[in-house]
């Protein structure tokens, strides 16, 4: 089986990606946790497709929400669409927010579902600073951000047909604090499946990173990182298009502290639903 995007020029999808995280501290058997949802609605209009199955899309952000409960027990909610005035610890949020919605940006995907390039207006940069420093999501709304989380929400598919049991693999370079590092993405076709009375391919995904060659030859034995990542694809291989998907991604760190250690660990995971929209919408 052949599995390729098809979306064809002057139709509108909407993209809706969500993201929870929950991360937990132990300190001496005691925890804290402090857990965050945020969502994204996209807008993406097909301008035209290329000889080569390139889409060309102008995408635009219709809403963004928010919901957080920190240690203490305090939650923070805020939702673009709600109609009621935001509370007033998220007044600034909210202005900066209501100007980002209105922007738009140019996006190429080829037919393999990858991210081949992201255009922004020049004024994003200035107005994602206006948001607060401790909306650590709006790393989502910068080029590498937003093509980093697409890549993920999308995954790649194969370049050549697959049958069940089909495996293929994309090494990608993304930064760290550490510098340049080296991810492989093994993804294994595991065949036909029904999703909510549609037929839909399902496709896994595990990512192995490499440590750069730097980091990898000082390690720091007082610390001790676990990182995993693994995902599952549902791809409408009939109509052309990913359907859904869903990451997850695990991290623990630990390091000494007195007689003990301190570990960090964050659960968090990425969900995507993508959807075609009625003409004239």
């Amino acid at each position: 089986m052949q599995l390729r995007w098809r979306l064809a020029a002057g139709t509108q999808w909407q993209v809706q990606l969500a993201q929870t995280s929950r991360t937990e501290t132990t300190i001496r058997e005691r925890v804290t946790a402090v857990a965050i949802e945020t969502g994204l609605e996209l807008e993406w209009q097909v301008e035209r497709v290329e000889a080569d199955g390139t889409a060309q899309l102008t995408q635009t952000f219709t809403r963004l929400w928010l919901r957080s409960a920190s240690p203490d027990g305090q939650t923070l909610e805020y939702d673009s669409r709600s109609p009621s005035a935001p509370a007033a610890e998220t007044r600034t949020l909210a202005a900066a927010v209501q100007t980002l919605l209105r922007l738009r940006t140019s996006l190429s995907l080829s037919d393999r579902g990858e991210i081949l390039a992201v255009q922004r207006p020049a004024e994003t940069d200035s107005l994602l600073g206006d948001l607060p420093a401790a909306a650590g999501w709006k790393t989502l709304l910068t080029r590498d951000g937003m093509q980093r989380t697409l890549h993920q929400a999308l995954g790649r598919l194969p370049e050549e047909p697959v049958a069940t049991g089909s495996t293929w693999t994309v090494v990608r370079q993304q930064d760290s604090p550490l510098g340049p590092l080296s991810a492989t993405d093994t993804y294994c076709y595991d065949g036909p499946t029904a999703v909510r009375g549609l037929a839909l391919q399902r496709i896994r995904v595990a990512t192995h990173w490499n440590r750069p060659a730097v980091a990898a030859a000082t390690p720091a034995p007082e610390r001790v990182e676990r990182q995993q990542l693994d995902g599952e694809y549902w791809f409408d291989a009939a109509a052309g298009f990913l359907a859904q998907s869903r990451m997850t991604q695990t991290l623990v760190s630990e390091v000494p502290y007195g007689d003990g250690q301190i570990q960090v660990k964050t659960l968090s995971t990425l969900s995507a639903v993508l959807q075609p929209q009625p003409p004239g919408r």
